[in-house]
């Protein structure tokens, strides 16, 4: 079956139907499709929560790095584990991380939608 939004063939499966997707409206890009509407926006809800935490962890190697520590602990889903501070870590290249993924956030929020597809 495929699968399509405004004319555009978005996705083909042989197995699943699909009934909602999530579009970048900026290029009319797929990044995922799913099986409802409110799946998809866990799609989005999930990108952004992953971006928090990276920007989290970027918080906490500044810190550490401020405090003169040869590491920080970093943080992913229920794991957490150390990473030892090589000499290209610095406070400057952690916080231009923060303002890039701060931007991809903003991105998201912005231009990622929902959108329902039409089987044919």
């Amino acid at each position: 079956m495929k699968f399509y939004y405004n004319g555009h063939l978005i996705r083909t499966s042989k197995n699943h139907i699909y009934t909602h997707a999530v579009i970048d409206i900026t290029d009319c890009g797929c990044v995922g499709c799913r099986t409802g509407e409110d799946k998809a926006e866990a799609i989005i809800r999930t990108e952004i929560s992953v971006t928090e935490r990276s920007i989290a962890n970027c918080e906490a190697a500044i810190k550490a790095l401020e405090n003169g520590k040869s590491g920080y602990y970093a943080k992913d889903g229920r794991r957490t584990y150390f990473c030892k501070f090589t000499p290209s870590n610095t406070v400057e290249k952690y916080n231009r991380s923060i303002e890039r993924l701060k931007g991809y956030i903003d991105r998201i929020s912005k231009t990622w939608r929902v959108v329902e597809l039409e089987a044919r």
